[in-house]
């Protein structure tokens, strides 16, 4: 389901409810940054018909706030879900350049998005993201993979870079964050080596001196933890 207004997209599932005010306060965003090209917003999570909290930054700050996201603080990760985003049509371009077969498209519209540098984020909680269930739960919850599920990641990261760097010039991938995605190659066949290891001192030195490569705090932490608990 979706929403168009003039020259923007509203997604959104059917269960979530947006807030009051969404669409035009996030149409006005857009309006006066002609820069953003999705704009994305905080929500409100309520799982089982129960509001919760998760410990993702910002997403309590309903201050109005206009932030850039940018790839060297996230990397390729998505921090939000579809629901949330604004987007211009002509972001839809990009998947003329580069498409992947069975990717969940919102995942990718973030992607050309942040590597662009046109993501950006209102510090608005305009929607209630509505989950029922245990396998709709698991994408709220934290994920901790055992690690092999962690070295099969670092193949998949890595070729999720390198279409990325293919094809650069079409999705107007800036100078600076094609030499970051070249960063996380690097980044992730480092990581793979060390996760082989199974060791947990490496484990700890080698989060510790990369802590800028993680998305978030909290993936940085739960490869410690898996490395632990979950080998």
């Amino acid at each position: 389901m979706r929403k168009c207004t003039g020259d923007y997209i509203f997604p959104c599932d059917q269960d979530d409810k947006w807030m009051p005010g969404k669409l035009e306060v996030m149409t006005q965003a857009m309006n006066d940054n002609p820069q953003i090209n999705l704009l994305t917003s905080n929500y409100i999570a309520v799982i089982n018909g129960k509001e919760t909290k998760l410990p993702l930054k910002h997403l309590d700050r309903d201050d109005g706030e206009i932030i850039q996201l940018k790839l060297t603080n996230s990397g390729l990760s998505n921090l939000r879900p579809g629901c949330t985003f604004c987007f211009r049509r002509e972001l839809l371009d990009c998947f003329n350049v580069m498409d992947i077969p069975d990717y969940w498209h919102d995942a990718l519209l973030w992607k050309y998005a942040i590597v662009s540098d046109s993501l950006y984020m209102i510090n608005r909680q305009l929607i209630y993201y509505v989950r029922r269930g245990t396998s709709q739960l698991a994408n709220l919850s934290p994920s901790y993979r055992n690690i092999d599920e962690r070295i099969r990641n670092t193949h998949e990261a890595e070729d999720l870079y390198g279409k990325f760097l293919d094809a650069s010039e079409g999705l107007k991938i800036t100078p600076a964050n094609q030499k970051f995605l070249r960063k996380l190659t690097n980044f992730s066949q480092r990581r793979r080596k060390m996760l082989t290891k199974r060791n947990l001192f490496w484990c700890i030195i080698f989060v510790m001196l990369n802590l800028k490569y993680y998305p978030t705090l909290r993936s940085a932490l739960g490869e410690i933890y898996a490395m632990i608990f979950i080998r």
